[in-house]
């Protein structure tokens, strides 16, 4: 993709339009982790231009960019023009996609679909109708930027200020638009100040899990108890699972009561409307779940085991539909919370002969296997015990 981007911006700089050719005379360059939608914002309110009008000059495009969730989405052909536009290189430039986190977040990420622990905005035209823009007013009220953080779906609270973020509108409720706003601070709906949001602190436990989790997405490679996590998606899709086994599922609500008792947290159900796609909750019921995923990662994995056999959530119900789950955590629940079939001894198979024997009558295989079940080894004794018989 990075490839498609450089060849898309040598075609802006050296085209004989001089529209394309020229950059902008305002050239933000994208500041810490910023995301490609809020760059582009910035961009036009410096150039006093509306968002639409102008990206219409820029890509003139059907349908418009700004229709679809460019973050998301991450097309070469506007990543490419916004950096020729604003002199930005080209890595720095594919840094504000979210598909900048290929191989990291996610082992391979699909530009424009569904991927995991990325937030989904639900674009309908110019609506958005799910809350996947998360923002924290401390932070837009000093810096007046969207962070790329803000649409991974682990991340619930702000590092910087302690507070937890906010999904949606604090006066109106209604769902973060910037590019319908009449200020990248403001509500497209109501106009109210985004930077003015309720500041509730954020617990410990949340704010140390996802220091930690942004820190192995930052590095490409991580670690949990013993187990060290070669590569970053690993650790992520390990966390993904724990927590879809806490949301969702018949042992689900058993075992975010025994999580609760134990170690504290809401144990609340999570609202079936949002579907099965954590991706889909809101900031409130990731933080929830957040916080009772947190203490089960501690002594890993010793916590994990240890709730799981409580509150009888066996291997079939973590990882029933994980076709290929990472082997730390794979590992673990082979080992400790399978149930398996069992299969008697050669000892008990004896002494079960040796009480048929006792109580009188025929013996046979029958009265065995009902008294201490089958496998291999009962036909091999039986044969024994019936030649030594004869």
């Amino acid at each position: 993709m990075i490839t498609e981007v450089e060849a898309i911006f040598r075609r802006w700089k050296e085209s004989s339009d001089p529209t394309k050719a020229r950059p902008w005379p305002f050239r933000p360059q994208p500041r810490h982790d910023e995301l490609l939608s809020s760059w582009f914002l910035r961009a036009a309110q410096g150039l006093e231009l509306k968002p639409y009008t102008l990206a219409h000059m820029t890509w003139q495009s059907t349908p418009p960019v700004l229709t679809r969730d460019i973050d998301n989405l991450a097309d070469p052909r506007v990543v490419g023009g916004m950096a020729a536009k604003t002199d930005t290189p080209i890595d720095r430039a594919w840094g504000t996609t979210l598909a900048a986190f290929d191989g990291s977040l996610v082992e391979s990420y699909v530009p424009g679909g569904r991927n995991a622990w990325v937030l989904q905005l639900g674009v309908w035209h110019r609506i958005r109708n799910l809350a996947g823009l998360q923002f924290c007013p401390a932070c837009l009220a000093e810096t007046a930027y969207f962070k790329r953080a803000w649409r991974i779906g682990f991340v619930t609270c702000c590092a910087v200020h302690g507070v937890k973020l906010l999904d949606r509108c604090g006066e109106c409720g209604g769902t973060v638009e910037p590019h319908r706003s009449l200020a990248i601070c403001s509500c497209s709906r109501c106009g109210a100040d985004l930077r003015e949001g309720a500041r509730v602190r954020a617990g410990r436990r949340v704010v140390k899990l996802q220091a930690h989790a942004s820190a192995i997405l930052a590095r490409g490679w991580g670690y949990l108890g013993e187990n060290i996590f070669s590569w970053s998606h690993l650790y992520f899709e390990t966390l993904r699972i724990i927590a879809k086994a806490l949301a969702h599922g018949p042992r689900s609500e058993a075992l975010r009561r025994v999580v609760a008792r134990r170690y504290g947290g809401d144990p609340s159900p999570f609202p079936w409307s949002s579907g099965r796609s954590l991706e889909h909750f809101s900031v409130h019921d990731r933080y929830r779940l957040v916080d009772l995923v947190a203490p089960l990662l501690k002594e890993w994995p010793t916590r994990l085991v240890e709730a799981c056999r409580e509150a009888r959530m066996w291997r079939s119900w973590i990882i029933h539909d994980d076709p290929c789950p990472p082997y730390a955590l794979a590992s673990i629940v082979n080992e400790h919370l399978s149930l398996g079939s069992y299969k008697p001894s050669e000892v008990e198979i004896r002494a079960a002969l040796a009480y048929l024997d006792r109580i009188g009558g025929p013996i046979s295989k029958a009265k065995l296997v009902r008294l201490i079940g089958d496998c291999e080894a009962v036909d091999a004794i039986m044969q024994v015990e019936a030649n030594n018989r004869l």
